[in-house]
């Protein structure tokens, strides 16, 4: 009897032909219930460097997903998925997928026909970051050198699209969604001036929160990802009940799920665990231009530790901005200003760049929530002694849908952070640096 069994192009003749003109095949697993020694049956584990969309057929899959960075494995994520539930595999990430219960499993897959599977992380180290045994036992794998905590999630912590149609029965109906699984993480992008590495020397990572964006999503990381070099990094943290990480990932952004609720809440869990000399934060609704992306580093470069951008300085300027919200920025300008000695213009805009020493010093004493963690950067910056740099930036009207921004609740979270503060500061020594224009 086969431990699993794997079948390829598993589909009729009407989509196995839709499916080969955009470059993808679907593929069915089969996995009866089973013991391997002490362990449950199992894949063998693999990575590549192309999105995957799982299905569950039949039974209850676990997926052990892992990330690896600098050689060293940084994040495990164990995945609990029930017939009809669907899950994303980012690119690059390895993945095995086991049966631990008592019935058969079948799950189906879609992936790039190119796709060629590496299995080397999980030969020599023996298997996963993690060996699942009988009543859900977790025993760390000795040979990962560094050891990392594992986070377990629901399948509706992740995507989970149990009222949707099938997969393929999604890529019969519309096709072009799903066209862009066919490329790895940037081939098929075409960057419209050299890579900011190419040009720095220095990585680059873009965070970008969203929560239901995924009719704009694909446009924002592939216009992003034309300014950025291969090395540069996209990650979006994303809490959205629609199709926003699978677009994201297709598009060739790293997606991880967000834990908490709220714009600042995904901020810092992105800050915790991004990686670069240089980190962007961006909206997902396409207000923000990436081209604008390399003034804020070139600010960086010119010695700035944070680098805000303001729609009200020379060659700023916005056509989404309504009076009520021009109005209640200028307040709260004013008020910082006055309270700080400072010159914002902008502290109400969530496009800024950090170095990444900076970041280092303000994450860990960042606690806002929601959007009002835009204006905490700017005042803790200052607190902190940090050189802040504003440079123009223009907000276009977003893509599609509407602001989640609350007026009234949000600018009352700002008023609280501003006064916060500056009770605050007042029990400490405060090191300010002026606030430079740039551009």
């Amino acid at each position: 009897m086969p431990v699993y069994e794997i079948y390829r192009n598993c589909c009729d003749s009407e989509a196995k032909h839709l499916l080969l003109r955009h470059g993808l095949r679907y593929d069915v697993t089969v996995m009866p219930p089973l013991l391997l020694g002490e362990e449950y049956v199992k894949t063998m584990g693999h990575s590549h460097p192309y999105p995957e969309i799982f299905e569950v057929l039949e039974g209850e899959a676990w997926f052990l997903i892992q990330r690896k960075r600098l050689k060293e494995i940084d994040q495990v994520v164990l995945l609990v998925a029930r017939e009809g539930d669907r899950i994303l595999i980012p690119p690059n990430w390895g993945h095995v997928i086991i049966n631990a219960s008592s019935r058969r499993l079948i799950v189906g897959n879609l992936i790039s026909q190119d796709c060629i599977e590496n299995r080397n992380e999980y030969t020599t180290k023996r298997g996963a970051a993690f060996y699942v045994l009988p009543s859900a036992r977790l025993v760390r794998n000795p040979r990962c050198s560094r050891m990392t905590d594992i986070r377990i999630l629901k399948a509706d912590a992740a995507i989970s699209l149990e009222n949707e149609p099938s997969l393929l029965a999604s890529l019969l109906q519309e096709p072009n969604k799903l066209k862009s699984l066919s490329d790895s993480r940037k081939s098929g992008q075409q960057r419209t001036h050299m890579g900011l590495r190419e040009v720095t020397g220095w990585r680059v990572a873009v965070v970008i929160p969203t929560l239901n964006e995924a009719e704009c999503i694909g446009k924002v990381v592939e216009e992003i990802s034309g300014y950025l070099d291969d090395e540069d990094e996209v990650l979006v943290v994303d809490r959205s009940d629609d199709n926003t990480p699978i677009v994201a990932a297709s598009c060739g952004a790293e997606v991880i799920r967000q834990k908490g609720k709220g714009k600042g809440n995904a901020l810092r869990e992105a800050f915790a665990i991004v990686d670069a000399d240089i980190v962007v934060m961006m909206d997902g609704d396409g207000s923000m231009s990436g081209k604008e992306i390399s003034s804020f580093v070139q600010a960086v470069l010119s010695g700035a530790d944070v680098v805000k951008g303001s729609r009200f300085v020379k060659g700023g300027g916005s056509e989404d901005i309504t009076p009520f919200r021009k109005l209640g920025n200028l307040f709260f300008v004013v008020v910082a200003n006055l309270l700080w000695s400072e010159r914002f213009t902008d502290i109400c805009y969530g496009f800024v760049a950090f170095r990444r020493e900076a970041l280092d010093r303000l994450k860990p004493s960042l606690v806002s929530a929601d959007f009002q963690i835009e204006t905490e950067i700017c005042i803790k910056a200052k607190r902190f002694g940090l050189t802040v740099a504003e440079v123009p930036s223009f907000e276009r009207r977003r893509m599609y849908g509407r602001s989640k921004l609350s007026a009234a609740r949000d600018s009352l979270h700002i008023l609280r952070s501003i006064v916060r503060e500056r009770i605050s500061s007042s029990m400490g020594p405060v090191n300010q640096c002026p606030t430079a224009r740039l551009g």
